[in-house]
């Protein structure tokens, strides 16, 4: 029986691994054969996922040729690099098979991932429309009457207190973090510690005159004018929406504009 990947069969790989990869907060490398001529392990189509730590999802010939691609992989990932296209005479590497390969080697970047600080009524609303523009989902609130599947069906919940999540937590640069919480106390806290990280965004629910009042607070507690700056307090896009869904709106769309612009 042929153990060569059929088109479908690469489908079925990607769809095996498609969870595992949208849980992934750093990036990696989509392999895919594009060109199998003479004597080769797979046939066009086949592909092959490398994570950042080296493992790997599927095959696209094993052996001495996969050896050689784990290394381009790396080499991809070091250089920041969209894609490359690669080919291998597979006798010249030592294989027995005397074919050549073609492969196309893409830099898949981590999914954005939203976390949000409360479980209130802006935060629904923020939750469902991100999920929907295609931002993985995090909700933070040690409230079980506020964080609950029902009120977050597209989100992971994390039922804990703030201060106990911050202990582990620590931004990616495809993290997008706001501030949603039950207090001006709690919202304070929440950027103390986070404002120094990697993250894309940093926003803040408030008026302009609680974005006055927070970065007299920060400053005195030695919080730089350029990391102030990188905070959107009030944040969303000023669309003059009152409601929890047009509040929602205007951050989403904010999110979605700071993720864009990062991505040109």
């Amino acid at each position: 029986m042929s153990t060569r990947y059929t088109s479908q069969a690469a489908l079925d790989v990607m769809a095996e691994v498609r969870d595992e990869v949208y849980q992934q907060e750093k990036p990696l490398i989509l392999i895919t054969v594009v060109r199998a001529a003479g004597s080769n392990p797979q046939q066009v189509g086949a592909r092959m996922l490398v994570l950042s730590n080296g493992e790997l999802r599927g095959t696209v010939g094993g052996g001495r040729i996969e050896s050689h691609l784990i290394r381009d992989a790396q080499a991809l990932l070091q250089s920041g690099e969209p894609h490359r296209l690669l080919s291998y005479n597979l006798q010249a590497i030592g294989m027995t098979c005397g074919g050549v390969m073609d492969f196309f080697l893409e830099h898949i970047a981590p999914a954005p991932h939203l976390i949000l600080f409360g479980a209130g009524h802006i935060s629904q609303p923020t939750a469902l429309f991100a999920a929907q523009a295609g931002f993985r989902v995090t909700v933070v609130d040690e409230r079980p009457e506020w964080s609950t599947s029902d009120r977050f069906p597209r989100a992971t919940i994390v039922q804990e207190p703030f201060p106990h999540f911050l202990e582990t937590f620590t931004p990616q640069p495809n993290h997008f973090l706001v501030m949603v919480s039950q207090g001006h106390a709690h919202d304070k806290l929440i950027l103390e510690h986070v404002i120094h990280g990697q993250q894309q965004y940093t926003g803040v629910i408030g008026s302009k005159q609680k974005a006055i009042k927070l970065w007299k607070e920060l400053k005195a507690a030695g919080i730089s004018e350029k990391q102030w700056a990188r905070v959107h307090c009030p944040m969303g896009l000023p669309i003059g929406g009152h409601t929890p869904p047009e509040i929602a709106i205007s951050i989403v769309a904010q999110l979605i504009q700071t993720r864009r612009q990062n991505e040109t």
